[in-house]
């Protein structure tokens, strides 16, 4: 039975606990009690994959905040492209005016400022992006190698528990 909710503080919690509670069930259900041996072995199975379950699911939060970052990346660099596009038609239009000689004056200076004002803040956001993509990479690669030990560890405990367990018992029953 799982505690009140209120002692979670995130849903991610709670499916943990759940998790948790739900491995500690299928363990007993698998495993008889009144060997003090058997008895370790659930203690094991619920000691060996708790860890790799909680670092799994860190891993899965870091990756949706990883996620959320690159697409707010993504957003800002979009928003950024068109006041530099403004900008750049403002810089051309003013080198095209009819009647009125090229000059290098306040206005120019601050168009010239901006774009390359927005330019720099562009190509930081670009960098800050393809950081986040390694990052989310990385982050992956580490989910799919927890995904592996926790296959490799459930599926050792289960042999361990249904397929030795019997030739356990079998030779205690022998030695009596």
């Amino acid at each position: 039975m799982l505690p009140n909710n209120d002692v979670f503080k995130t849903p991610k919690q709670f499916l943990f606990s759940f998790l948790v509670l739900e491995l500690q069930n299928t363990s007993s259900r698998f495993v008889p009690t009144s060997s003090k041996s058997t008895v370790g072995l659930e203690s094991l199975s619920f000691e060996v994959l708790t860890p790799h379950l909680y670092c799994f699911f860190q891993v899965m939060d870091e990756i949706s905040s990883m996620e959320n970052n690159i697409r707010d990346l993504k957003q800002a660099i979009a928003d950024k492209e068109n006041p530099l596009k403004v900008a750049h038609t403002r810089l051309d239009k003013r080198s095209l005016r009819p009647n009125v000689e090229l000059c290098r004056d306040p206005v120019q200076y601050r168009l010239v400022g901006e774009v390359g004002e927005i330019s720099v803040s562009i190509d930081r956001l670009r960098m800050r992006l393809a950081e986040a993509e390694a990052s989310l990479m990385a982050l992956l690669r580490n989910k799919e190698r927890l995904e592996d030990d926790i296959e490799v560890k459930t599926n050792s405990l289960f042999i361990d528990r249904d397929q030795c367990m019997v030739i356990r018992q079998q030779v205690r029953h022998i030695s009596h």
